[in-house]
């Protein structure tokens, strides 16, 4: 009788704990859904290397943005475009150039339609200063989702020369996590491998893997490289807006915390047994976006 009554008081404190757990994730999930806002860099390769491809990724970003659903989110859009250093090609180029967000369609499709190459072909580009010296002429909004999403198809230096950058810079200047927990990362990097370079494949899968992002591989050799590229850029940008939420730069609180702030109010008693429940959950929740 006594083990029936301990089981039957076990699964109320379990159920009694999914539920709190669940309407807290859910009721914070709800409140975020209502005044998210999105802050997304696409960084495009122009160095002369994409004469192939740069005409289908204007066309392709133009009309992804134009269709997306203004309801969904509060979203702005900022453009990177990044090539080799001056000093490999001329002092009338540019290494990389930076557009500041913006959420007025015209201005964004004058940005992309003015997007240009290089004359220059080199086999290697300066994306780690494009990103860690171009990201400090961006404004973030402080609550914001904050998502790159990288098009290109060529190795970057690493380490580069004359910045001297390598990408433990990357790791620092965006707080990526190596071995740790990638949802607490603000910045999440989504990488779009328009090639097949295998260096370009390890090192764009480090941007997402570390970040909590995603890495795609769209072969501009393929013949219907124009709708996987457009396919690939609609599933990230509904992928940013319906599944990531938005990360304190100071990174989530620990679970710790988060899991005594739910128990608050339970009695003390119950908190024993009902903690290590209520840990499972907080991490279920946070691993999915919950």
């Amino acid at each position: 009788m006594k083990t029936k009554f301990f089981k039957l008081i076990i699964s109320f404190a379990l159920c009694f704990a999914i539920a709190i757990s669940c309407t807290c994730v859910f009721n914070a999930e709800e409140a975020n859904q209502e005044a998210k806002k999105v802050d997304i860099v696409f960084c495009i390769d122009t160095t002369g290397n994409s004469a192939n491809k740069i005409d289908i990724i204007k066309s392709t970003l133009k009309e992804t943005l134009n269709s997306l659903d203004a309801t969904k989110a509060d979203c702005q859009f900022a453009f990177i475009q990044y090539r080799d250093f001056t000093q490999k090609t001329s002092a009338f180029d540019f290494s990389y150039k930076v557009e500041d967000f913006s959420n007025d369609i015209e201005q964004i499709n004058n940005f992309i339609d003015s997007l240009s190459l290089s004359y220059y072909s080199n086999n290697k580009n300066c994306l780690l200063s494009a990103l860690i010296d171009g990201s400090n002429q961006l404004t973030f909004r402080e609550d914001s989702v904050k998502a790159f999403v990288i098009l290109g198809q060529n190795e970057f230096y690493d380490p580069e020369p004359y910045s001297g950058y390598d990408f433990s810079e990357i790791i620092n200047k965006f707080d990526l996590s190596v071995n740790g927990y990638t949802l607490s990362c603000e910045y999440k990097f989504f990488t779009v491998n328009l090639g097949t370079n295998e260096n370009v494949e390890k090192y764009y899968k480090y941007f997402s893997d570390y970040s909590g992002g995603k890495y795609y591989s769209v072969s501009s050799d393929d013949e219907n490289f124009e709708s996987n590229l457009s396919d690939t850029v609609k599933f990230i940008l509904n992928d940013v807006i319906d599944n990531y939420g938005y990360v304190s730069g100071n990174n989530k609180l620990p679970v710790g915390e988060i899991v005594e702030d739910i128990l608050s109010s339970v009695p003390e008693f119950l908190k024993v047994m009902l903690r290590p429940v209520v840990r499972v959950i907080v991490l279920l929740a946070q691993f999915f976006n919950w």
